[in-house]
């Protein structure tokens, strides 16, 4: 094993230094992407409700018209009662 000498000391410190900031910034952009991803991902999960909310909307929307004019029918044909 090679034995350090007190010349060695300030080297290798920074070459600790530097290794740490380097993992440091790796990490960081790893994190960066998994947001990216996790943004993606629930921009597609939300449209995709969206679109399932607004078939049901337009469902009960249509549901209700239909209801509105057998209303206005029955009343049209037999008239209002008081």
């Amino acid at each position: 094993m090679r034995s350090i000498s007190v010349d060695d000391i300030p080297r290798l410190a920074e070459d600790a230094l530097y290794t740490a900031v380097g993992l440091g910034v790796l990490g960081f952009q790893h994190i960066q992407v998994q947001r990216q991803q996790a943004k993606r991902s629930l921009a597609t999960t939300l449209g995709e409700a969206r679109e399932a909310v607004d078939e049901r909307v337009k469902l009960v929307e249509e549901r209700l018209a239909d209801l509105l004019e057998r209303v206005g029918a029955t009343q049209a044909a037999g008239g209002t009662q008081s």
